[in-house]
């Protein structure tokens, strides 16, 4: 059992060294950079701030999706343009999910905003779909994924990090979410 968590976060290396610019001398220092991220924090248990996941317990819209045996979150700053691209990202995953496995893939965006109220509206004309609103940012900031590029991750139902990268432009890793969710899931 060990040994796949093993295989799941190599692939996961090897797919996000992949999405990387080419030929831009770089390459070798973000390879080493993110499997060292990586290494460090898979099978270590996410950090779940009660204050965006457990202030208002089950009221907070969503917060069912985190007893599932296996799930998606992914962190928005709606106050970046470019980043509401996450949006269309993973509905697209969940639309997909659903065709192929017959079932809804719980995935929750984790929506910063100084401005709830615009938070609010963000996510409803973007996303629609099961969200918690983080207004300091604190589940990235207790998680240390500053980096946009590690700012998905795939949890198992302790809430465990299984998977870590934003597959967005790395189709390989975003079937490794699909699949890895699939299985916690029961397929």
């Amino acid at each position: 059992m060990h040994c796949r968590w093993f295989a799941a976060a190599v692939l996961s290396l090897l797919a996000m060294a992949g999405c990387t610019g080419k030929g831009n001398g770089g390459d070798a220092e973000w390879r080493n950079y993110s499997a060292r991220f990586v290494r460090d924090k898979i099978n270590t248990e996410a950090v779940l701030p009660d204050s965006v996941f457990g202030a208002h317990g089950d009221t907070v819209p969503g917060i069912h999706v985190m007893s599932m045996p296996g799930k998606v979150l992914f962190c928005v700053d709606v106050e970046c343009g470019a980043c509401l691209g996450k949006f269309h990202y993973w509905k697209e995953f969940v639309r997909k999910f659903r065709i192929r496995h017959g079932k809804d893939a719980p995935v929750l965006a984790v929506v910063s905003s100084e401005r709830p109220g615009y938070a609010a509206r963000m996510v409803e004309e973007n996303w629609g779909l099961d969200w918690v609103y983080d207004p300091g940012a604190v589940f990235i900031d207790c998680n240390d994924l500053e980096d946009d590029r590690f700012q998905a991750v795939l949890l198992d139902g302790e809430n465990v990090v299984r998977i870590l990268g934003n597959p967005m432009f790395n189709e390989s890793l975003g079937v490794l979410y699909e699949n890895t969710l699939s299985k916690f899931l029961g397929e």
